[in-house]
Formats: structure tokens, sequence, C-alpha cells
């Protein structure tokens, strides 16, 4: 007994809008992002300098034209600001922004990687990473590569290439920490040292992107979307925030175990950066300017809630299937609320599998299958539909 598929899928998007871009906010592809304590959002884009918002992005300002472009930047914990310029060196502000000065002993095709709970400043110049304790007067070379690194407290982790490094004192000493499958594109560590690694990804493969790394068994272990990941955020609360390449914004309330993605609103799906303000509001820097969530709380509460109906069970939703009773083929359609890894099976009366039309990551939306017989008996069949801990079942007659 077998089931032949001829599958087809349709999708499309919910009429919900958690994600705004305020007029003036699309300034270009915004590479980077950062808040300072007064509550400034800064944005670095692409070959037109820095722009600055002191009204929670109602408007910008360039401060920086640097059209060269500005490789990274980071606000240092006394607020002044270091950015790195691709052929121009590192550059420093102590004014907001206003004016720029270029650091004494100049690194010329430097990136900025991090700046350290002391306020160091690590920059990846010379085919090696550099730290420097006296905003940047002299360099000291570190006996690591990065391309990106990560940090909570004392404690920082870099990655170059698929390698992971660490540090427990602020980046004076470090050791070689663990190995990924795939280039590290993203970093975060948890309070308690609990490691979260995005990865680049190949074109259709449809493995996990994010890893978290388990101390317990020395093993990363793979979730998130088939996506490569340009950077990882974390909120106090812990919930973890992903920018991906070509698939938009994902959340996690578990600690990285389980990913959800929530686009609503979006009309762009390549985040190059995050950052968040106050705790309250995510800034998302995209491929075509600025976008904002207008209340964070809404976007962590999606998976119980809908924004407008206050309920998102309408939007988890398995569809009798048609024609019912079919004869040779029939069409099965639902709807999911958030992106997520979807199965659909469908089995005879004794539970065995009949077959298995879906098995794959979805994005949020409506779906539907065609599901085609052959050499099937007649009678009656399940078909049940999951992701996450969300299931649904029901039944179907097949006629001869």
């Amino acid at each position: 007994m077998m089931l032949s598929l001829l599958v087809s899928m349709t999708y499309a998007q919910f009429p919900v809008q958690l994600w705004h871009q305020k007029p003036g906010s699309n300034i270009g592809a915004a590479m980077n992002l950062a808040v300072d304590v007064q509550g400034r959002i800064f944005a670095a884009v692409y070959n037109d300098g820095i722009y600055r918002s002191s009204d929670t992005g109602k408007t910008w300002q360039q401060v920086a034209p640097f059209t060269d472009g500005v490789w990274s930047f980071a606000v240092r914990p006394g607020g002044d600001m270091i950015a790195s310029l691709w052929s121009r060196g590192v550059f420093r502000s102590t004014n907001a922004g206003d004016t720029w000065i270029v650091v004494p002993s100049n690194k010329l095709y430097a990136d900025l990687r991090a700046v350290n709970a002391n306020g160091h400043i690590f920059i990846e110049a010379e085919g090696r990473l550099l730290r420097s304790t006296d905003t940047g007067i002299s360099w000291i070379s570190v006996p690591i590569g990065a391309g990106v690194i990560a940090r909570n407290g004392e404690t920082i982790v870099a990655a170059k290439g698929a390698m992971v490094f660490r540090s427990t004192d602020n980046g004076v000493q470090w050791s070689y920490h663990s190995t990924l499958s795939s280039p590290v594109y993203a970093l975060n560590i948890s309070p308690l040292g609990k490691i979260t690694a995005g990865t680049y990804h190949h074109e259709n493969d449809l493995s996990a992107s994010i890893f978290s790394y388990h101390e317990e068994s020395n093993t990363w272990n793979g979730a998130g979307p088939p996506s490569t990941i340009n950077m990882l955020l974390r909120r106090n609360d812990g919930t973890l925030f992903a920018a991906t390449h070509d698939s938009g914004f994902y959340s996690s309330p578990d600690n990285g175990a389980h990913w959800r993605q929530i686009n609503y609103g979006l009309t762009v799906t390549k985040i190059y950066s995050l950052a968040l303000f106050a705790d309250t509001m995510i800034i998302a820097g995209t491929l075509d300017g600025i976008f904002m969530t207008n209340n964070l709380s809404k976007i962590l509460a999606i998976t119980s809630e809908d924004p407008e109906k206050g309920t998102i069970a309408h939007y988890f939703q398995l569809k009798q299937n048609y024609p019912n009773p079919f004869n040779p083929s029939t069409t099965i359609s639902y709807t999911i609320a958030v992106g997520g890894h979807v199965t659909l099976t469908v089995t005879d009366l004794l539970g065995r599998i009949s077959a298995m039309p879906v098995d794959q990551w979805q994005n949020a939306g409506e779906h539907s299958v065609q599901v085609h017989s052959d050499d099937l008996f007649s009678g009656m069949y399940y078909y049940t539909l999951r992701i996450g801990t969300h299931t649904a079942t029901k039944k179907m007659l097949l006629l001869r």
C-alpha cells in the first residue's frame, strides 16, 4: 500500500502589523545599530556614514558623512563612540557623533569587533585581533583571530570561521572552546555563560543554523531557521532574537531551543542588525532602512495572542480535505500563525504512517498540499498537522 504525492504549496501573509517603518526611517541599508545611555539611536548606513535619531526613530540626522563606508561602530561604557572605516581606520567621537577624530595610533582596513565592560576596544586588522585599553593610542596583539565577538560581564566568546574561543578575564587570555560545522556569523552569551551561535547557511540546505552549546555533553545542538544568521540579541529576561539574511526576524523564549518567525509588518526580510531600546522596543536595521516594533510585548506573546483579534487559535487551523470522500486526489489546507518545522502525516486506522506530505520548515501563513492516491485501499485515514506543541487531526475517506 502506498500513497504518491503531487505537492503544491500556497502561502499568504496575515494582515497583522507588529513592525513599523516611521517616515524618514528609510535611510538605506543599516548595517549596524547602537543605543546610547541617553536613548539616542545610531545607525551605520552602507556607504553613507552614521545617522542619529534623538526622538525614537521619528527623524534622522547624518552625523558622520563617511561615504567610503562605516564598517562597524560601538558605544563605549563612558558614552563616547568608536567607528571603524574600511579605508580610513578607526575614529572616535566624544559628543554623540557631532564630530569625529582619528585615534592616535590608527589602523587602516580595521573592523571593530567589540567593546568590553571596561571600555577596551577590539578590532581585527592586519590579519590579527588587536586590543586597546587606552582608546586606541596603543594596540596589543591577541593570540586568536576573531570575525565575531560577544560578551557578558568578564566572559567573552569569539569565533573565527567555525572555531570558537573563550576568555574569562575580559579578553586578556584566551582558550580554544569548540568547533562548529559551519562558519559562525553571530554569537551570544547569557549571564550564566550559555553560548548560542548563528552560522552561515548554504542555499537549499534545510538544516538548522542556530546552535546552543551544552557544557554537560560538550556538544552543539541545532535549532532555528534554515537561513544565515546575521545577529543574535538577548533581552534581560533571557528571550533571544535573531536577524537573518533572507527570512526576517525570529524569537526564542527558551534560550534557543525553539524559534518562531515574526515578520508581521516587515516589507523586507534581509536584516543586518538588531538593537534594544529600553528593553521594550526592538530596532531592526534592514536592507531598506530602520524598522521598529511598536509594542514588544505583542511579539513576545505572539504564540498565545493575536495582536488584533485577541486569540491566535484562529491562526492555527487544519481544514477538512477537499474533496472528501476523494478519488484519485484531494487537497489538504492549513494555517500556521508562526514559522516553524511543520509535519503533516497520513495514517491508517491502525496508526501506521502511509505518507508524510510535509516535513520541513515553513513560514507563517496559509498552506496547502495535494495528495494523490495510488494503489491505496478504500477506507478511512487520519491526517495530523504538527508545529511545536500544536497538533490537529482530521479524517478523510478514500472511495474507489
